[in-house]
Order: structure tokens, then sequence, then C-alpha cells
């Protein structure tokens, strides 16, 4: 399945960028987000690793990604590579 949704926001790119990729951001406009961890040293960029918990339809999903697209203040997509509930999860913000 395949979800797109775009809105528009009266700010430049690098004031948008910091909300994507830095995981004490997301969780304050990501209300589904429960916690965000690097599993790493590295803590940017591609093949950056993450541990990911998020609340959906009243249960924990508890995933861990990795970095598959990283264009600073252009595009930032991950993809899971493993976890519960779902069997796999993509997600990419362009800006």
């Amino acid at each position: 399945m395949k979800i797109q949704k775009s809105i528009e926001i009266a700010a430049v790119a690098e004031k948008i960028w910091p909300f994507l990729v830095e995981p004490a951001n997301i969780v304050k406009w990501c209300s589904t987000v429960k916690r965000i961890l690097h599993t790493s040293e590295q803590r940017s960029g591609l093949r950056t690793p993450f541990y990911f918990e998020e609340k959906a339809v009243g249960r924990l999903m508890k995933l861990h990604f990795v970095v598959s697209e990283w264009v600073v203040n252009r595009s930032v997509a991950f993809k899971m590579t493993s976890g519960n509930l779902v069997k796999g999860y993509e997600q990419k913000y362009t800006l």
C-alpha cells in the first residue's frame, strides 16, 4: 500500500530539515511517535540505523530502520529492517 500526502509550509528548507531528521524534533510534531533512538555511533546520513516506537491503532510498533536516502535540505527516506506488527515499512520526506 502506498500513501502520499503533501502540505505547504511557509518556511525555507533549512528551517524544516531538522524536524525531519533529529529525533527530539520529530517527536514534537508526530504524536504517534513515542521514541526514536540511534543504534550506532552514526547520527546522520545514508545508512544511519535507528530504532523507532510508534503507537498505531492502539498497538505499539517497535521497528528498526536504516536511512536509505539522504540529501540535506531536500529529501530523507528510511526503510524498516526488522520489527513487530508489520512486514515492511518505508517512508520518504521531500522538501
